[in-house]
């Protein structure tokens, strides 16, 4: 990850050491990180979204073996947009196929606490 990415996010994760990062993945943090991509991922390219994205991956999943009733929300492109599932990008189709993956949502179990993933439609 390039030293500015790694900056930006610097509020959310503890990258000081390997246990600092781990103990990064609380649901606070699992949460501004997912809000923070959505909302500057144009400032990033592809490759460093792409690192972004496997590094919320991995946060995500480490927290969810301490918190076992949560789990992801994976859009699939070419999918049919859907409400229940998805939520834009303030420049996307209100209608039509995912056309671009931002970032896979996540949820609890019962629902409550769902956030859903960030796509491009097209």
């Amino acid at each position: 990850l390039d030293s500015s990415a790694r900056d930006s996010f610097a509020s959310i994760l503890n990258v000081s050491d390997p246990l600092a990062f781990l103990l990064s993945a609380s649901e606070e943090n699992i949460r501004l990180f997912f809000q923070k991509l959505s909302m500057e991922y144009r400032n990033y390219n592809n490759q460093t979204l792409d690192v972004l994205n496997e590094v919320f991956d991995f946060l995500f999943e480490y927290f969810r073996r301490n918190n076992s009733g949560f789990y992801r929300i994976n859009a699939v492109i070419g999918e049919d947009f859907n409400l229940e599932n998805h939520s834009r990008t303030a420049d996307s189709s209100p209608v039509g196929k995912v056309k671009r993956v931002i970032i896979n949502g996540y949820s609890n179990k019962s629902g409550n606490k769902k956030t859903k993933s960030y796509v491009e439609i097209g």
